[in-house]
């Protein structure tokens, strides 16, 4: 059996589930099971027997055992009773529900579809096609993919639109790592406000630099993180309330929580976004830091320059507003 995504995409290669349906149809139709009895009658229809086995058996569909070919599993039962579309989708759903390397593979494959306009779309660059070749071909054999030559992209069929949810959710991190991921975020965070922090002090001068107060460290769920002060050249201070994101300097893609976007909205000019590059680990570019001052007006009111979108939705039913 393979033993990495690597050989399992490559086998993929010389599997064609229609192939696979055939062979399971033989053994579930077979009084006798030995491997020589499939295998010639498999031949009569169908290429690459050993591969189409293996794949099976890592699905754990089939067990070899002492010569013989045996299902090991009831889904197999029902994809070889069933006909058409209904045997290719439920062939689909059983494979990301399977056992073994394939899943994983055809699933990173699925996660690749993007939902615009109500259908699920993949376009491939040059390295993705040639990498993809096998899924691609395997997913196109089941009926699952298209290509629109019109505009040279992939197109998963309705029937299979589950399926890509059921490949995010195969494909998505366990609570442990979700867990070590939020520790490294608040950790990167944290390095990129002390920073900050400093750079700050130096900005207003040292007459200045005991108004200059990390709000975070004292309080982590504050709506900004920095309180500082504007030095303007004539007149009295003004307030700078500072929130530090960490981003990457080919995006200067960030995430603003909802409080922090309400306090931009109060504060007005009052409130700036300090933006500032990770580059490797441990390691700021504060030379291309950006500083946004009204980070509401200047980020959520101007589409043309920033894209923004909402990372959930908060739902109530509306007789409970009353209560």
């Amino acid at each position: 059996m393979p033993d990495s995504s690597a050989d399992s995409a490559a086998m993929l290669t010389r599997v064609r589930p229609r192939h696979a349906c055939n062979l399971l149809a033989i053994v579930h139709g077979a009084s006798h099971r030995g491997r020589s009895f499939i295998a010639a009658r498999y031949a009569e229809g169908a290429t690459h027997f050993e591969e189409t086995v293996a794949f099976l058996e890592d699905m754990g569909w089939l067990r070899a055992d002492s010569g013989t070919l045996e299902p090991t599993s009831d889904v197999t039962a029902r994809i070889v009773a069933a006909d058409g579309a209904l045997r290719s989708l439920l062939f689909a759903e059983a494979a990301l529900d399977g056992a073994g390397q394939y899943r994983h593979v055809l699933a990173r494959y699925l996660s690749q579809f993007e939902r615009i306009d109500g259908a699920f779309i993949h376009r491939p660059n040059v390295e993705a096609r040639l990498r993809d070749a096998g899924v691609r071909d395997f997913f196109m054999d089941l009926g699952a993919v298209t290509h629109r030559p019109d505009g040279d992209f992939f197109v998963l069929e309705e029937p299979f639109a589950a399926c890509v949810l059921w490949a995010r959710n195969l494909l998505s991190p366990s609570p442990g790592l979700l867990a070590r991921r939020a520790e490294e975020r608040l950790a990167l965070g944290h390095r990129a406000e002390l920073l900050v922090f400093d750079w700050e002090r130096d900005r207003v001068g040292h007459p200045h630099q005991h108004r200059v107060r990390h709000v975070a460290r004292e309080n982590p769920a504050a709506c900004f993180d920095i309180h500082s002060v504007t030095v303007p050249s004539s007149g009295e201070l003004l307030p700078r309330f500072i929130e530090v994101k960490a981003v990457a300097l080919d995006t200067f893609e960030f995430h603003w929580s909802r409080p922090e976007i309400e306090a931009a909205a109060i504060l007005g000019d009052r409130y700036f976004l300090y933006l500032l590059p990770v580059t490797g680990v441990d390691a700021f570019d504060l030379t291309q830091m950006e500083t946004i001052q009204d980070a509401y007006a200047e980020v959520c009111g101007n589409p043309s320059k920033w894209s923004t979108a909402a990372a959930d939705t908060v739902c109530r039913k509306r007789d409970s507003l009353a209560l």
